[in-house]
């Protein structure tokens, strides 16, 4: 029996951002020979009850979580490792929906210290590795003479040069803001009650980020978990996930280029080709069963 245990799933309760049903989830994971598996849709919970009756039909354990999708900048991926870890989350959620506009959730680091017993943290690393957000950026920066004024367009002379110059400005900002993120995360949950997990979807420039993400958790100890990052249960859901997208970012299949995820990759798998695809990391593929137990 292989290791693998799928801990990120989401189901079309993550508005716009996957495309099955949750009972698509647990009847195909069951399918693919699965004992377990986890959802973790956006911002809610919504999905868990028919996730988990499904999964209890098909004679699959359901790890069940949500993702906060506004971690002070970053999501965060929280399983529930008992009862009152589940209510902790949907009280979490709460407070996070509250912070926000509708259809918005945020918190702070306070705030999901003040909820996090009974929860287990997956912060995903191309998540981690891309540069969160600054709210308010351009205003804080520019000078009171340019601020709501157009910029005029760069010439070729300059255009170069100050892409170079911004880069080597922001990739070193940008690490440390990782970093310090990370080390937060570490002090709220421990190194036992957290992970960062990594997914392989054969993009070039998510191995890139990977990487940057795995060095940083490693220089902090924290343990790393394979994943599948998976938004459809079978391949035939990558145009249904697609057309999606477009509606998310309002624009057009033919008009949304790297809008769209780069290839179909993010769809559930069996335990055996997921741990072949980590073969030559087996202690991710193990880490999952080991969180899974939890």
């Amino acid at each position: 029996m292989s290791d693998y245990v799928e801990l990120r799933a989401k189901s079309a309760f993550s508005f716009l951002e996957a495309a099955s049903n949750p009972e698509d989830l647990a009847t195909r994971a069951a399918e693919l020979g699965h004992t377990a598996c986890a959802l973790g849709d956006r911002d809610g919970l919504s999905g868990v009850p028919r996730f988990h009756t499904a999964a209890k039909a098909a004679g699959l354990r359901a790890l069940v979580g949500a993702e906060l999708s506004d971690v002070e900048g970053r999501p965060l991926l929280l399983l529930a490792t008992s009862r009152a870890g589940y209510r902790h989350l949907a009280r979490l959620l709460s407070v996070a929906q509250g912070n926000a506009p509708k259809g918005e959730a945020r918190v702070s680091w306070d705030e999901v210290e003040a909820h996090a017993g009974g929860l287990f943290a997956l912060v995903r690393a191309e998540a981690l590795a891309a540069e969160a957000p600054r709210r308010g950026a351009r205003a804080e920066t520019e000078p009171p003479s340019r601020r709501g004024r157009p910029r005029p367009p760069p010439t070729a002379s300059t255009r170069a040069p100050a892409q170079l110059a911004q880069r080597a400005r922001s990739e070193p900002q940008a690490s440390e803001a990782q970093q310090i993120w990370l080390d937060r995360a570490r002090g709220v949950f421990g190194a036992g009650r957290l992970a960062l997990d990594v997914a392989r979807t054969k993009d070039r420039a998510q191995e890139a980020r990977t990487r940057r993400a795995v060095a940083q958790a490693e220089a902090l100890r924290i343990p790393i978990a394979a994943s599948g990052d998976v938004r459809a249960a079978k391949p035939a859901g990558r145009k249904l996930l697609d057309a999606l997208s477009c509606l998310r970012h309002h624009t057009t299949l033919d008009k949304a280029g790297k809008l769209l995820l780069a290839n179909g990759e993010r769809v559930l798998r069996s335990p055996q080709e997921m741990a072949a695809r980590f073969a030559d990391q087996p202690s991710w593929s193990r880490a999952t069963r080991a969180i899974a137990e939890q």
